[in-house]
């Protein structure tokens, strides 16, 4: 009777609380490889509202990162965390008033927090702040059994009939969804080989051991899965693999290599683990028919800079290297010969000028003023306080050449490029990126921000005329040295705001 007490305080905060907050399950027991969907649950207890704080941490994540999941063994330790070092851009996040009597619910997916590694009973416990001074935590017990070699068929097909994850409202429970990476063990492998889908891929490309590896290469020789086979293996490498399948993955790699610009992707990081010199050729040519295609960040540069990495792990070229792919081999090396990068300047192909402009300790001011801004960018990095930068600020037309250009500015040259920058205040089209570098020059530390909209024509002309004021009055001072912690709220768009 003691044991139950004890279990039952776990989940339940004491009874003053103004919230309940617990979790659940839709059944005791699991059999691996089903997808659990934990049920978080904010109850209001009290007479008057309470808030919740949600979101803000999911986008490029594969799960809510305010979350905090924990699953610990009948020994107390922690299990593995299959994604321990997740991508997130943020997302959106809102504050839910949730009245007395009612309740904020969540689902979150099991198996994207804590790899349950077999059959046994496991202590689970959830936290998320909230945006509460003190983050709750649930606990509760499960429990997962092994299935029979029959459940897992009959699990494997009511997958693949099961529907598609679908969004729900905050506060909203997830329906049970379709979820191949779920059936991560060795009990799936025949019945996911024999099902042969894109999706029975992911389930095999978490199955550990060197039978899943042989069934993803056996399955890659069928055109339809080649691509989705070679994107699991690269997910295995190189922690999860086994270097005798390395030479029919090379061959599958080369294969990639003939086909369009996601698999030359494909193959080229598969290369990049398990290539060798006699690689070397094939990545050459392929690179070389796709640097003409290479565009400077922000725009997309195809599948170039995959077989670049891939270059860059092989062994080095033997010969001068006398092709526009070879140089940007032979430029990423640590040690550069002057005389290649100087020749280099005036490639055909941006990326290797814009390699060579990097390579040297300060590059011609001419290459300012190169076609491509990638090459413009390193230049104003490698050319930080010359005159002629001040003359790029005035004239491109392109967003990351002015960020560039406007970041490489000195001491001396910072009231000569608020004056810029200020001027060019006006232009609607890119008001932003003028006005945040313009902040950046004068200001001591610029904070996050956010704005609604566009200002009015207007509304920009005026503001112009405020920062010239202020310029004015401020110039022998900035010419000095001195930065602003705040700005006047008349130097600020009104519908821009710096998150202090």
């Amino acid at each position: 009777m003691k044991k139950i007490a004890w279990l039952f305080l776990l989940a339940i905060p004491a009874w003053c609380d103004p919230a309940r907050v617990t979790i659940s399950t839709e059944k005791p027991a699991y059999l691996l490889g089903e997808n659990v969907l934990l049920r978080f649950r904010v109850e209001n207890l009290s007479k008057e509202s309470i808030f919740v704080d949600t979101g803000g941490d999911y986008r490029g994540s594969p799960r809510a990162l305010r979350y905090q999941v924990e699953a610990f063994d009948s020994q107390g330790k922690l299990l593995a965390d299959p994604h321990p070092n997740p991508m997130c851009f943020g997302g959106l996040s809102c504050r839910l008033e949730v009245k007395p009597g009612q309740s904020f619910q969540a689902s979150l997916a099991l198996a994207h927090y804590r790899r349950i590694p077999g059959v046994g009973k496991f202590r689970i416990c959830v936290t998320h702040d909230l945006g509460w001074k003190k983050a709750p935590r649930a606990w509760m017990d499960l429990e997962f059994r092994q299935p029979t070699a029959q459940q897992a068929d009959q699990l494997v097909q009511r997958m693949q009939h099961t529907p598609g994850q679908v969004s729900v409202s905050i506060g909203q429970l997830t329906p049970d969804f379709r979820d191949f990476w779920t059936l991560s063990y060795p009990i799936y492998l025949q019945p996911l080989t024999r099902l042969a889908s894109a999706e029975a891929l992911i389930g095999l490309g978490q199955i550990p051991g060197p039978a899943a590896l042989a069934s993803l290469l056996q399955l890659s020789h069928k055109p339809n899965l080649r691509l989705a086979a070679a994107r699991q293996l690269h997910l295995r490498l190189p922690a999860r693999w086994d270097h005798r399948y390395d030479q029919a993955t090379r061959a599958l790699a080369r294969q990639l290599l003939q086909g369009g610009p996601e698999e030359i992707s494909c193959g080229a990081n598969l290369l990049e683990r398990v290539g060798n010199k006699n690689d070397l050729p094939l990545l050459l040519t392929v690179l070389e028919q796709n640097l003409a295609a290479v565009s400077s960040y922000p725009r997309p540069a195809g599948p170039a800079y995959d077989l670049e990495r891939a270059l860059l792990a092989l062994p080095p070229l033997t010969g001068p290297p006398t092709t526009s792919a070879a140089r940007v081999k032979a430029l990423q090396s640590k040690r550069v010969a002057v005389q290649l990068a100087t020749q280099s300047l005036t490639d055909r192909a941006a990326r290797v000028r814009e390699l060579a402009v990097l390579a040297l300790e300060k590059p011609p001011v001419d290459l300012l003023r190169d076609a491509d801004p990638g090459v413009q960018v390193a230049a104003c990095e490698k050319l930080p306080g010359d005159p002629a930068l001040l003359s790029v600020l005035q004239s491109t037309q392109d967003e990351w050449v002015l960020r560039a250009a406007a970041g490489a500015a000195r001491t001396g040259q910072r009231f000569g490029c608020a004056q810029i920058l200020t001027q060019r205040l006006q232009e609607k089209a890119r008001w932003r990126v003028v006005f945040s570098a313009l902040a950046e020059t004068v200001m001591t530390k610029v904070h996050g921000s956010s704005s609604n909209g566009d200002p009015e024509q207007s509304e920009l002309e005026s503001l112009v005329g405020n920062w010239q004021r202020f310029l004015a009055s401020h110039q022998q001072e900035i010419e000095q040295g001195k930065t602003f912690e705040r700005l006047p709220a008349e130097l600020v768009p009104s519908n821009f705001q710096f998150n202090f």
